[in-house]
């Protein structure tokens, strides 16, 4: 996971908010889109499973924005994301901790947000210069 200096973004979203709490809520609209290449991104990735590509999502909580996958419809997908590792991991059969097998993992968020690196920095530079002229405007 990388993880960005968002101090920047906290403060134009709190300028936004000083001035004119609907444009807040545009911009962190414009930071969520940032997001979505990388959603795309990963379920493109992540075709080798039925279930993991309909759980991929962006959430976003203030000015930080996560892409995720998994929850009660593919516990499966953390196992298989590897940390964003290749290679393979190892479980029980069944929860039989008596018998354990490996299985090859299949990286699929770390590789789209590798990939989406220059279409997410677009977007969201182009949610701050929008942001920022209808500030000074």
């Amino acid at each position: 996971m990388t993880d960005i200096d968002t101090k920047g973004l906290q403060k134009l979203a709190a300028d936004c908010k000083a001035a004119e709490p609907g444009l807040q809520k545009e911009f962190y609209a414009g930071l969520a889109a940032g997001a979505e290449p990388v959603v795309a991104q990963a379920k493109q990735n992540a075709q080798f499973s039925k279930r993991i590509p309909g759980t991929i999502k962006a959430r976003r909580r203030g000015v930080r924005v996560r892409v995720e996958a998994g929850g009660d419809d593919a516990p499966h997908a953390a196992a298989l994301e590897n940390n964003g590792q290749a290679g393979s991991f190892r479980h029980p059969v069944f929860g039989n901790y008596d018998n354990w097998v490996s299985q090859p993992a299949h990286p699929f968020l770390t590789p789209a947000a590798e990939e989406s690196a220059d279409d997410v920095e677009r977007l969201v530079l182009r949610a701050v210069d929008i942001t920022v002229a209808r500030l000074v405007s």
